[in-house]
Parts: C-alpha cells; structure tokens; sequence
C-alpha cells in the first residue's frame, strides 16, 4: 500500500513559507523558489507512471519485494545556498526532512565546503542519545563540492518514489543497491544541472557509511565512466550528523562523522575519496 505523504508534503510548504520570514531577504527569496520547485517536483513525481524512463529495481521497504519503476519517478530535491545558487541535490526519504535540509544548506556560514567534523560520542547521562560535539575539526580534501544528500551505508539506499497512475496515487519507500542509485544519480536532471555547474572539481556524498563498503566507489565509477562526469566524489566511513543555527547574520552549519575503529581498534580514516579514472 502506497504511502499517502500529502500532508506531510503540505506542512513541510507550510514550514518552507514561515521559514522565509524569518531568513534574510536573499535567503528568503531563495527559500520561497525551492518551495514552488518541491510542489513541482513532488506533484511530478507521484503522478508520473512508475514504468516510465529509465527503469530502477529496488525493495519496497514497507513490502520486502522487489519492485521495478521508473527512475524519473525518484524524488530529488534541488539544494540551493543563501545566493540561489543550485549546490547539489537531496534524496529524501521522507517529507520533514526537506525542511531541515533547506535550512542547513542555505546558511551563509556553511562550514562542509572547507571543513568536517569528526565525532566521538558519550553516554548522555539524561539516559538519552549518545552526545556529540563538533569540537574537532578537520581539513577537507575537498572545496566548494557537489553535495549528494541522502540515506545509505556502504551497500544500499533509501528514496522516496511516486507511486503513479491517477487510481493509486502515494509514495514508497525503495530500498536499492549502490548500483541502481549510482543510474538514479547520474539520470537526475538536478544532480546533472548541479554537476554542470559545479564551483569546484568536487562531489560530496552526505550518507551515512557510503565509504564502509562499495556504495560510494559504484556511484563514483558510474559517474567517471558511464555518465562522464569528472568530479572526484568522496564519502563518509562512518555515521553522519548535520547541526545548525540561523540568526540575523546568516548562522552556520556544521557536518560531522562518527569515528570509526577496526577489529584491532585502530582509527579508520573517516573519509574516502575517488577521482577520476586516468
């Protein structure tokens, strides 16, 4: 059974609305013009037929089966700074979190295009979840990136797909391998207008662990050699936090990573990166 997000989808407009008067005039008016490309991109994504384009397999996480649909009907979300710029894309995998990603990514402090943070988390004693502290951070290999925003670890993803057709109108969740959303990257016209207008030679992936296994070496190889994009593309080890304030002066956000150990309890380098073939 489809999920119905539609008032999810309406409150996160709503969220996107109040948040532009309480933004910057240059932030607002950006917040405002991603408000109208989600309702377009959303409107778009559900209705469209789920066998058409590209086709993409993955698992219905609400079913555990596999189910084929049409690339085009994943749903991408343009990521755009406090200039209106178009910065990367988001895959999100449900409605709220459009919200919070359109905040973090158009503060005009954003610290992941020169800097991340490595994390090591202590027991709360409010017996909550664990505390974290951006307090250590680390020169990026990277400048200005392509962000890449979503949910994975080193072997699958997660997105949010329209379900299609007029009768049964809904999203699902869909679980793929690195290799079905390596095409659905590489296919998405938000992630190929932001790769062409790329400020850096770099594309950062903000998963979680895409970098423990295969995930984020498949999406780089299909980027480098089946789409053609040169971008060096680098991913996380570990679990990945994002946090933020916003105030009158623009606010700043941080993104952060987990430390990592090995079986002897050696430190694991908590980013991987992947150039370009040649």
């Amino acid at each position: 059974m489809p999920r119905d997000f539609a008032v999810a989808f309406n409150h996160v407009l709503r969220n996107l609305d109040e948040l532009s008067g309480e933004l910057a005039q240059a932030v607002s008016l950006r917040i405002r013009e991603t408000s109208g490309e989600i309702r377009d991109v959303a409107t778009a994504a559900v209705h469209r037929d789920i066998h058409g384009g590209e086709r993409i397999s993955g698992i219905d996480v609400d079913t555990g089966r596999r189910v084929s649909v049409g690339g085009r009907s994943v749903l991408s979300v343009p990521l755009k700074d406090d200039r209106g710029r178009l910065i990367g894309v988001q895959y999100p995998r449900e409605p709220m979190e459009i919200t919070r990603m359109a905040r973090w990514v158009s503060v005009r402090n954003r610290t992941v295009d020169h800097e991340y943070y490595v994390l090591r988390p202590k027991p709360d004693p409010t017996g909550f979840s664990p505390m974290r502290t951006y307090d250590d951070p680390r020169p990026a290999p990277w400048t200005d990136p392509v962000l890449v925003q979503g949910h994975g670890d080193g072997q699958y993803f997660n997105v949010l797909v329209g379900s299609g057709g007029a009768a049964n109108r809904g999203w699902r969740v869909l679980r793929l391998d690195a290799g079905e959303y390596a095409r659905v990257v590489g296919s998405d016209n938000v992630f190929l207008r932001a790769a062409e207008a790329a400020r850096s030679g770099d594309a950062l992936l903000l998963h979680c662990a895409t970098a423990s296994g295969p995930a984020a070496r498949t999406v780089a190889e299909h980027l480098h050699t089946e789409v053609g994009i040169g971008l060096r593309v680098h991913g996380f080890t570990g679990k990945t936090w994002d946090s933020m304030y916003a105030d009158e002066s623009g606010g700043s956000s941080w993104f952060g990573v987990d430390e990592v150990r090995d079986g002897a309890g050696n430190v694991v380098a908590p980013v991987e990166s992947y150039p370009p073939h040649g």
